[in-house]
Formats: structure tokens, C-alpha cells, sequence
């Protein structure tokens, strides 16, 4: 990643933290700077509030196996449940 590229991400991350596009290219730009764990955090909050079916998915799934982790697969009914969420309320379960 270009530091021009880290630039606009930064601006976008700014603008809107929680952005998916944004997100998996912040843990991308931790992975190739090597800090693995940086990149594993931010792949796996992603992944954790992210539809199993979400476009994305698929490339952040790869990612996270290369550095050991395989999130797990949701069903509906629970992707349901997590996204009827209030934003305090997923924060508070996650795991710290």
C-alpha cells in the first residue's frame, strides 16, 4: 500500500470508521507493514459484524486463515438477531 493510498484511507476511516471497504484495507495495510495482530483485530471485528454472505466475506475469510483464524459461520436466524443490535449493545458482548 502507497503512502498516497494510506492517506485517502485515513480519510476515509475519518469519515466514516466502521466503512467494510475501509476496514479491510486498514487490516491489509497493518498485514504489510507486519504487525499480523493488528490485522488480525481489525479482520476479525469486520468479520464479526458482517452477513456470512457479504460480498466481502469471502476475500477477509482468506485473509484471516493465513494468520490462523477462521471466523465462524452464522446462521440466519442468528445474523438476524446480531443485526437487530443496538450498536451499545453488540459492543458490549463482544469479547474484549
Amino acid at each position: 500500500m502507497t503512502p498516497a493510498s494510506r492517506l485517502v484511507l485515513a480519510r476515509v476511516l475519518n469519515e466514516e470508521p466502521g466503512h467494510p471497504a475501509a476496514q479491510y484495507y486498514l487490516g491489509l495495510a497493518y498485514e504489510q507493514m507486519g504487525q499480523p495482530d493488528k490485522a488480525r483485530a481489525t479482520w476479525t471485528a469486520l468479520a464479526d459484524r458482517s452477513a456470512p454472505d457479504a460480498p466481502w466475506m469471502g476475500p477477509l475469510r482468506e485473509k484471516l486463515a493465513g494468520l490462523g483464524v477462521n471466523p465462524p459461520k452464522l446462521s440466519a436466524d442468528e445474523m438476524a438477531a446480531v443485526n437487530s443490535m443496538s450498536v451499545e449493545d453488540r459492543e458490549a458482548s463482544s469479547p474484549a
